[in-house]
């Protein structure tokens, strides 16, 4: 296969619009009809890739299906491959130094550990599959990159502390980080504190004592296309106890599959959330929150209720608790499933995301459903 990029003109023939209003336009494909020996083209806006009739016959026969499926477009499954939102900054270890990692012990030479907390930018491969057992929590050091694609890493026993700037996680599962039958252990799949400019994309993160990802403090983070499982508590912004410091947090969270986890997918304080395009699914207790003078803008994201049918709540009910004021909520496009009800609380109070950076959530549509459970995750 011989992979060639040039600028191109989308030529005439057949063409699928995309509903995110992405760079491309349409994409086209030309194959000889009658399945003849001759190498053909698949053309997309920007590229020219060449391969042989038999996977171009495999990747039309693909196309047509979807099409069938009634999907809103081919285009729509391709997306960016880097962060967007307010994390969108974040470069990790780009322009450094690639480390692999050889070894699945906890720490020693061509560990994760070793490459992790040393200083420096790097690009953190994996030439291992397997589970690593972190004995302590692995401090991420700054300007780093921790890509486990082409591999099947497992991080378990204890998590992740981010609390250096320019930080991306990516295809990674954590999975038994804690202790599991303890809510109040404070162990973190992912703990975000006081970092800046940080990508957590494409990991599946399930059974942790505490948060699969915390984020009591750090801004301009995008929480994106993670798989959240059977999980008690998934993601909390901003917390009582560090409200100051989170008052400046900002997050976007999109494209993440929520699925069975009892609440917080996520829940914010204080800070700025703009979670568009999540699936979330069968939480038991809540889905998204908004505490505490967060605001929440909620948008294009699809709640399919069990039991509980609370997708959206403003305040968390307990006239005791340190803070007890509202968040503010805002939802725009939500898709509500199985009576799943969103309470919004002062919209107009609520941030406009596209002050700060720009974004076209796709229609919250069965297609994006289909896409997200397919793949969100490691």
């Amino acid at each position: 296969m011989r992979l060639q990029y040039r600028p191109i003109q989308p030529p005439s023939g057949i063409g699928y619009t995309s509903p995110l209003n992405l760079p491309w336009k349409e994409v086209h494909m030309n194959i000889r009809p009658t399945g003849q020996a001759t190498a053909s083209t698949l053309r997309l806006p920007g590229w020219n890739i060449r391969r042989t009739p038999t996977i171009l016959w495999i990747i039309g026969a693909l196309l047509f299906g979807l099409a069938s499926s009634g999907l809103t477009g081919v285009a729509s499954a391709v997306v960016p491959d880097g962060p967007v939102g307010f994390g969108a900054g974040a470069t990790g270890g780009a322009g450094g130094d690639t480390y692999w990692v050889t070894s699945l012990a906890d720490n020693g030479p061509g560990s994760l550990r070793a490459g992790a907390e040393q200083a420096g930018a790097k690009v953190i491969k994996f030439r291992v599959s397997g589970k690593i057992v972190l004995s302590r929590h692995l401090m991420v050091g700054r300007d780093k990159t921790i890509d486990g694609s082409g591999q099947r890493v497992t991080i378990t026993y204890r998590g992740f502390i981010v609390s250096k700037n320019n930080v991306i996680i990516r295809h990674l599962t954590f999975s038994d980080i804690g202790d599991i039958t303890k809510m109040d252990n404070n162990e973190d799949a992912i703990l975000i504190f006081g970092a800046r400019h940080v990508w957590v994309d494409h990991n599946t993160l399930t059974r942790t004592g505490d948060k699969t990802v915390g984020i009591p403090e750090g801004t301009d983070i995008t929480v994106s296309w993670n798989h959240f499982v059977e999980q008690g508590q998934a993601m909390q912004i901003g917390t009582v106890t560090t409200a100051e410091q989170s008052k400046g947090t900002r997050v976007t969270v999109h494209h993440n599959y929520f699925e069975n986890a009892k609440d917080r997918s996520p829940q914010a304080s204080y800070g700025k959330v703009h979670a568009y395009n999540n699936y979330d699914e069968n939480w038991s207790y809540k889905g998204m929150s908004a505490l505490r003078n967060a605001e929440l803008y909620s948008e294009n994201n699809v709640f399919k209720a069990g039991a509980n049918k609370k997708a959206i709540i403003f305040d968390t009910g307990i006239p005791a608790d340190k803070d007890p004021r509202p968040g503010f909520v805002r939802s725009v496009g939500d898709r509500l499933l199985n009576g799943a009800v969103v309470k919004q609380n002062r919209p107009t109070a609520v941030f406009n995301p596209g002050r700060y950076y720009d974004a076209t959530p796709e229609p919250a549509s069965d297609a994006m459903v289909n896409r997200i459970r397919a793949g969100a995750g490691a």
